[in-house]
């Protein structure tokens, strides 16, 4: 039950950032809302709820898709931080670390 909850909490997160991003243009709201989109999918996936689909695939098949999950994650959150902070605009420098973080969310 509540797996159900939580699982109902981030629906309802994802669905409200995604349809405020469009209504009103905000692309920091996108980012945030596949942000929230990444959060939950690891969360699923560290809890087990997410193997059951992946049920015939072998453990190094669920924690490629782990850590893939994590690169995104890492990825869209400097991204909604640098869209959301407008440090383009603000402070150079730190557009430019977080640029590195954001960097480092694509892997090799």
């Amino acid at each position: 039950m509540i797996h159900g909850i939580f699982y109902g909490i981030f629906i309802t997160f994802i669905f409200y950032f995604a349809v405020f991003a469009i209504r009103l243009r905000c692309i920091s709201a996108m980012w945030f809302s596949f942000y929230t989109v990444c959060l939950g999918l690891i969360l699923s996936l560290y809890q087990g709820d997410l193997q059951e689909l992946f049920r015939h695939g072998s453990d190094n098949q669920i924690h490629t898709i782990f850590i893939t999950l994590i690169g995104l994650l890492f990825y869209t959150g400097a991204k909604f931080l640098r869209t959301f902070l407008n440090t383009s605009f603000y402070s150079k420098p730190a557009d430019k670390i977080i640029q590195v973080f954001q960097e480092i969310g694509t892997g090799p």
